[in-house]
């Protein structure tokens, strides 16, 4: 008899320590400053921040009938998220529930905002992607920042 263990299949999601977060936001942020300003632009970071939102709370496990609501989202990511929703007027989250909520919106905004449907958001977007990139590039510590535990180690 062979052992054969499942493991489901996730889609990426957010997490504070990937090294490409800030570099991610930033260029959400870029795309949406143009939006705003009206030039044309392909939107390609904008849907990647809005698929990394969506995937942070909601996983289709592959193989299960029904859905399966975690949260993936570690407490330094919900630190994170949380600080760059402060960037958003009148938007402050205190439970899990209601970060799940706004994150939820905020990704249908940067849907609309990459479909060109509703661009009137583009300003406030702009703003929480620049917010969670400067505190993604804050968490992030680059491994030749650590210093050996013992001096006579490299």
């Amino acid at each position: 008899m062979k052992l054969q263990i499942d493991t489901p299949t996730l889609r990426p999601w957010l997490r504070a320590l990937e090294p490409s977060l800030p570099m991610l936001a930033t260029r959400a942020a870029v795309e949406l400053d143009a939006q705003r300003r009206g030039s044309v632009v392909s939107m390609e970071a904008v849907r990647k921040l809005s698929e990394l939102l969506k995937n942070s709370f909601d996983q289709n496990v592959e193989g299960t009938a029904s859905r399966q609501f975690t949260s993936l989202l570690d407490p330094n990511t919900m630190v994170l998220v949380g600080r760059a929703l402060e960037a958003i007027p009148d938007k402050r989250v205190t439970k899990v529930a209601e970060l799940k909520q706004m994150m939820g919106e905020i990704a249908e905004w940067l849907d609309q905002s990459a479909a060109n449907s509703d661009t009137s958001r583009a300003e406030v977007l702009r703003d929480f992607c620049l917010a969670l990139a400067k505190g993604a590039s804050a968490h992030h510590r680059d491994f030749r920042d650590e210093k050996p535990s013992n001096r006579y180690r490299r």
